[in-house]
């Protein structure tokens, strides 16, 4: 950013900013370097503060009973990384109405309202597919919820629409069919704007995922990031 203002009004305190920030930035580089080199250089076993990671015990696959930490920085570390997963996990699946209302919470996030339905009126199938009986009967009206997005010269918004159509029904073999059914649960624009940012911008799947259930509201995972 500041990169970004200097090149557009040239400003000295903006220069003076990014000058100290590339200095600062290399005297860190050349720190760590430093040290880096100083422990290779000395030998281990005169270094209270230096573990070789070679010597180490393997305690994998599987290991129970208490873990034993070289630095007490790593006990540490250990404890923290738990305590989020023993607030969202262990004492919500104690607690029934904390459950029901996580759930309740979770199904409600990804409820996307209906900018348009499209009603059908197919033709009656002429013969079953099946057993190529000619009589068919209605069997219900179903509906499909595709979602998609619209872009504008202003931006991008969320679009969904949902199409209601006949099932029909063989009264011989009793095989169910219907005259339309969307392919995908995703639209055209939505599905190459998803390749877009994977393949060009180089975007992981699971941050795409995030993106569109945090921007738009859309159901959309990692496992199925790719509609």
């Amino acid at each position: 950013m500041w990169r970004s203002q200097w090149e557009r009004d040239h400003s000295p305190d903006i220069k003076q900013k990014l000058i100290t920030y590339n200095a600062e930035d290399c005297q860190a580089a050349e720190r760590v370097a430093h040290a880096i080199d100083a422990i290779c250089r000395a030998d281990r076993g005169q270094r209270a503060d230096v573990v070789n990671v070679d010597a180490l015990k393997k305690e994998y696959p599987q290991r129970f009973g208490t873990t034993e930490f070289h630095l007490p920085e790593f006990r540490q570390i250990n404890e923290a990384s738990y305590w989020d997963y023993q607030r969202d996990k262990v004492y919500v699946r104690s607690n029934l109405k904390l459950k029901r209302r996580l759930s309740r919470r979770h199904k409600a996030a990804f409820k996307v309202p209906i900018n348009k339905t499209v009603v059908l009126q197919e033709e009656r199938p002429s013969f079953c597919r099946t057993c190529n009986n000619p009589r068919i009967s209605k069997n219900g009206r179903f509906y499909q919820v595709i979602y998609d997005l619209k872009f504008s010269m202003a931006g991008i918004k969320r679009w969904a629409v949902r199409y209601s159509f006949n099932r029909y029904r063989c009264p011989l073999c009793n095989a169910t069919c219907f005259q339309h059914e969307h392919q995908y649960k995703y639209g055209d624009q939505l599905r190459a704007y998803v390749l877009y940012l994977i393949v060009e911008m180089l975007i992981s799947q699971g941050a795409v995922a995030n993106s569109f259930q945090q921007l738009f509201g859309l159901p959309l995972t990692r496992e199925r990031c790719i509609p």
